[in-house]
């Protein structure tokens, strides 16, 4: 899974990179994401049609503001925030 992150969020990096996740820049790439990953931008602000280009299925926003790297790993390869009746 191609994952564009925000800068900064380098514990998010290495733990979505571990569990063998392509990660991009969310600003400088070229290329589509499935994901997009972010903490501080606003929704609003953010690049989504560069990364939408490339996918068939769509492309997940997750901000993960208060998220745990190993949640956030679970939500894009879930593809999912969480579970319908928590």
């Amino acid at each position: 899974m191609i994952i564009a992150l925000e800068e900064g969020l380098q514990d998010i990096e290495k733990e979505l990179i571990r569990a063998g996740h392509q990660v991009v820049s969310l600003y400088n790439s070229s290329i589509g994401a499935d994901a997009v990953v972010y903490r501080d931008t606003p929704w609003q602000y953010l690049p989504t049609a560069e990364f939408c280009r490339n996918s068939q299925a769509g492309v997940l926003m997750v901000c993960v503001r208060n998220m745990s790297p190993g949640e956030v790993r679970q939500t894009v390869e879930n593809r999912c925030y969480g579970t319908l009746f928590e």
